[in-house]
Formats: structure tokens, C-alpha cells, sequence
């Protein structure tokens, strides 16, 4: 079995100039949030990975942060082993939705051989802060925060296991606050604890493989098997080995592994965080995790990500962007065969774009609405671009020429009042809970209706098909005069 492990895929970044390494000491707070920050600025469609392997406050080499790690659509070809140009469509709509629906089983590895045991720290030793260089990315966050931590959890009633990705707090050094909406897998697992009065045990991963933070980060339906679907993949098996305190598999190649339970009953008062929407939370009362056990490599490698304004995306779009688009086109696909693909790469999916061919008048409309009824577009999605299968719905440039010539304002926009919304959404309004938020919803169809057999008005026009070969020829031509001058 090949090395799956954070360190494997920094050499393969390393190798392909995509890791830059800080030498310099630099401070938790402001250099490792202003360098993640920065590292999305520096370059078009996003940045190297950032490592930072001198800390003030720890002896150089013993604690360092890596951020970025999926911060470009470079950096995820190269998770999956593709040329680093691969287009984005090519990426998402080639190897990834061809293996997604494969499983591969994760492969069992003693404690003894597992990285992740290297050093292990239960009970009364457990201090969060000596083990985690943990900071603020922004000034007004209210403390520190795991970004990128993986959340594994079990349902105590059916018995499925969960990976996800959750925003946590640092209350003390022995307690954390996890961000757990009710509509999120995990987010049930804690519902059904509450119903049975028990707490929850789960694990917090942090710095993996490349592939597995991706499907950890997906809406995927309840019940799925992540550890195989990211086995699938990567068409080879994720090494997972047992818990120090918990019944929960964690990943043997895990920098950290923290371990504990999650109160049924119990809040805090968490936030505020800058989010992915470019403005902080709110303050809300979240459940508390307990800490149990804190496990480590040697020399580990902390992995976090700043939420932040895109730029245009961040590595919040990054990460989540692939498995949402091809999530939400598989869950849409077998009730209309006509889509082609479908763009959901914008902050969480709250927007996508829809390609396709319709099979009759307004069924452009009807697939929009399919995808705000699946599980995470009823919530995050509030608007839906549909557009004819011959623009890409990957380039803004033909997206927004599809509105300019063909949306019909009077029967291609439709406005749909009091859906569920994200609490995230700065837009949304609240309905005096914690968890219920209200959104008006909007559907903006730009596909062409059928034009009548005996007229050409509407036929979509074909270039000739010498127009890829001279396309070609100019490029080499354009090429050859860059490389003389």
C-alpha cells in the first residue's frame, strides 16, 4: 500500500513548486492567518501550500502549521494525480464522478504501526494547547479555532459512521465547542444521542491524505461509507486503526487524532468566526466536546485553513467545491438525463450553475428545483442558473452572455419565498432559533424554448468545424512568437 499521509502529498506538491516552506520565525498571531490569507492573492486560481516550520514559542521543527493544502485547482489535480492544468469540468466530471459511487474498504492497521500513535496523551495530561499550536485567524475570532479538523462520529441508533468537517472552538485545554447543524450527518448522530440522553463520541483528524478531507467536506447522503468512498477514489484503501477512548476508526496516518465526547445536553456560548462568507458569525450556544485523548506523530504538522472572501475562491471553495458538484449533479441526473454538468464551486454551493438539454418546455426550471430539494441544496443553495448544454457553466464569460441573450425575465425568473437558508448566510433571516433561518430563493433560467420546425429563430449555431483545427494552429503560432521574444 502506498504512503496515504499529509507528508506523501507535500512531496508530491514539493516536487511540482506548489509548497512554499517559512523558515523565518513567525508568530501564531497575525503571520499564520496573514500568510494564509496571502497565499490565496498571490496567484490566479489560488495558491501554493503554506508551511511554517519555526514557531515562536515551540523549538523549531517540534510544532509546525501547514494551510493551503487544497487551496488551488492545481493542488487538487495533483491530489488526484492529474496533470496540475487539468480544467476544473475535466477534474470533476472525469475521474472523480467515474469513482465516486466505487468502495474500497479501509484497511485495519495495529496501534503499534500506526503514525498517528506515535505519542499519545489521556487523562489528566491532556492539554490542547501544548500539544496543537491552535490560533486566531481574525481579530474579532473568539478564540482559537480547528478549521479543517475531521469529525468522525457514529450513530448511536443505527450504527453508520460519519466524516465531516466542522468548525471547533477552543474553550479550555481540556474542552472544545463543535459547530453541529441539525441537517448535517454528524448533526444527526448528536440529534439521536440527545434522544437516547447519551453523549456522543467522536474523533477530530487533522492533516490526512489529500482525498480524504475532500469527501469529508461533502454533502454525501446518510449512511455513506466515507472511509470507502475515499478508498474509491483513490483506488486503494484508506489505513484506519481504533480509537484510544473511543469506539470510532481513525486514521493511522492522522498528524493528530483528538478524541472525546460531545454532551447531549450542555452550550456554550461559541463564536464570533470570520466564515467563508466573508463576514463573521454570530455568537450561538454549541455543544462542548470533552477532551479524552490526544494523539500525535512526532514532529506533527498541524493543518488548518482560513475561511475568508474568495479570491475569487478560497480554500473553503476549493475543498468542498468538487464533491458538491458532483454530488448535487448524480442526486439530479436520474430524474433529468439531460444535464450535463453542473457548477457548484461557489462559497458552500449557495450558488450553482446547471447545464443541460431540455427534454421539454420549463423543464429547466423543474431541474432547478430538484436540486433546492436535495439534502444540501434545500439548505445552502438560493440560487440556480440554468443554461443550454452549449455554454460552459464553468466560464463566467459564457454564463453571462447566456443572460445577456437569452433569458426571457418573464418567464425565466422565478422567485421562491420562505425556504429553509444556511445560518451561515449573512441574507438569511432568523426565526428566533439558533437553527432556523428563512431565505426567499431564486431560479434564473436562461434556456432557449424549442423554435418551430419552419423557423430559425432560436437554432443554436454550430462553428464550423475548422474553427478547433486553426485554434490550435494560432495557439503554436502565438507560442513561437512568446518564445523568441
Amino acid at each position: 500500500m502506498t504512503d496515504k499521509s499529509l507528508r506523501a502529498f507535500m512531496k508530491t506538491l514539493d516536487e511540482h513548486d506548489r509548497l512554499v516552506r517559512i523558515e523565518d520565525e513567525v508568530a501564531l498571531e497575525p503571520d499564520v492567518g496573514a500568510l494564509s490569507r496571502a497565499s490565496n492573492l498571490v496567484e490566479q486560481g489560488g495558491g501554493p501550500a503554506i508551511l511554517t516550520e519555526d514557531l515562536r514559542g515551540y523549538p523549531t521543527g517540534e510544532r509546525r502549521i501547514i494551510t493551503n493544502v487544497h487551496g488551488s485547482w492545481r493542488n487538487i489535480n495533483l491530489a488526484f494525480g492529474l496533470d496540475p492544468e487539468t480544467s476544473t469540468e475535466e477534474l470533476i466530471f472525469g475521474p472523480f464522478v467515474d469513482r465516486r459511487d466505487e468502495r474500497v474498504e479501509p484497511e485495519y492497521v495495529e496501534p503499534s504501526d500506526a503514525p498517528a500513535k506515535q505519542n499519545v496523551v489521556t487523562g489528566d495530561d491532556v492539554s490542547l494547547t501544548d500539544a496543537i499550536p491552535l490560533y486566531r485567524n481574525n481579530l474579532e475570532d473568539g478564540g482559537p479555532y480547528i478549521t479543517k479538523g475531521v469529525v468522525v462520529s457514529k450513530d448511536p441508533i443505527e450504527g453508520w459512521e460519519n466524516l465531516g468537517i466542522y468548525r471547533i472552538q477552543l474553550k479550555d485545554d481540556e474542552t472544545l465547542k463543535v459547530q453541529l447543524f441539525p441537517f448535517h450527518n454528524s448533526g444527526r448522530h448528536f440529534s439521536h444521542a440527545m434522544e437516547a440522553g447519551e453523549p456522543l463520541e467522536v474523533a477530530v483528524l487533522m492533516g490526512l491524505d489529500p482525498v480524504t478531507p475532500i469527501v469529508a467536506s461533502s454533502p454525501n447522503e446518510p449512511g455513506t461509507d466515507d472511509y470507502a468512498m475515499a478508498g474509491g477514489i483513490m483506488q486503494e484503501s484508506v489505513p484506519v486503526t481504533d480509537g484510544e477512548t473511543v469506539d470510532l476508526p481513525v486514521h493511522a496516518n492522522a498528524e493528530y487524532v483528538i478524541e472525546g465526547t460531545i454532551d447531549p445536553y450542555h452550550r456554550e456560548y461559541e463564536g464570533p468566526m470570520g466564515e467563508f462568507t466573508g463576514t463573521y458569525s454570530e455568537i450561538k450556544r454549541l455543544p462542548e466536546m470533552d477532551v479524552s485523548a490526544i494523539t500525535y506523530r512526532d514532529d506533527p504538522i498541524f493543518e488548518n485553513l482560513i475561511p475568508a472572501k474568495p479570491a475569487p475562491f478560497g480554500e473553503v471553495e476549493y475543498l468542498a467545491g468538487i464533491n458538491t458538484s458532483a454530488t448535487l449533479y448524480s442526486q439530479i441526473k436520474d430524474d433529468f438525463p439531460g444535464v450535463k454538468s453542473v457548477n457548484a464551486t461557489s462559497p458552500h454551493g449557495l450558488m450553482a450553475v446547471v447545464s443541460m438539454r431540455p427534454g421539454s418546455e420549463g423543464e429547466g426550471k423543474t431541474a432547478a428545483m430538484d436540486l433546492m430539494s436535495t439534502p444540501h441544496g434545500s439548505t445552502y443553495t438560493k440560487l440556480v442558473i440554468v443554461v443550454d448544454e452549449d455554454i460552459d457553466p464553468f466560464n463566467w464569460q459564457e454564463i453571462v452572455w447566456s443572460l445577456s441573450t437569452r433569458l426571457h425575465p418573464g418567464r425565466g425568473l422565478t422567485h421562491i419565498e420562505n425556504a429553509p437558508a444556511l445560518a451561515l448566510d449573512p441574507a438569511a433571516l432568523s426565526f428566533g432559533r439558533d437553527d432556523r433561518y428563512d431565505m426567499d430563493k431564486m431560479i434564473i433560467d436562461t434556456t432557449l424554448p424549442s423554435p418551430p420546425a419552419d423557423d430559425f429563430q432560436g437554432i443554436v449555431l454550430d462553428p464550423r468545424p475548422e474553427v478547433d483545427e486553426y485554434v490550435e494552429t494560432l495557439r503554436e503560432m502565438i507560442g513561437g512568437q512568446e518564445g523568441e521574444n
